[in-house]
């Protein structure tokens, strides 16, 4: 297996972990814009995960971030498009931490998340929270 296929193997199953620890039902979905299916008391979300294995602080970056390409498509520059997906999570596998971005907030071809974002107290869930909300008629 290539290592971009693992990494976002991986980061489907943590995103997935996660999701589980927060009570929801959770399906991994092959061949699909989204990845997870994730089923609540009151609706489905349709999750598209992406991942990265580290941080960019080795790479002399000004301030150290996760970046994820949050496009998709042969040439990776082709962004989502309303109503493909309905939450991104974005998965940090070195420290094993997600969050969770509703998919109409990233309007860029990549997002990048400082370390610190990640560490916040209930950093997961609060983010989960938020990103259903805005997902609320």
């Amino acid at each position: 297996m290539n290592d971009a296929l693992q990494i976002g193997r991986i980061g489907e199953y943590l995103a997935a972990a996660v999701l589980e620890q927060m009570g929801f039902d959770v399906n991994i979905i092959a061949g699909k814009k989204y990845d997870l299916l994730v089923t609540t008391n009151e609706k489905m979300y349709r999750v598209q995960v992406k991942s990265t294995s580290r941080d960019n602080s080795t790479n002399r970056a000004r301030k150290p971030s996760y970046e994820f390409r949050t496009s998709h498509g042969s040439s990776g520059k082709k962004l989502y498009e309303k109503g493909e997906m309905d939450i991104f999570a974005l998965v940090a596998i070195d420290i094993r931490k997600v969050l969770f971005f509703p998919a109409d907030s990233i309007k860029t071809v990549t997002k990048r998340v400082p370390p610190s974002d990640y560490l916040e107290i209930d950093a997961e869930s609060k983010s989960w929270d938020r990103s259903v909300a805005v997902q609320m008629p």
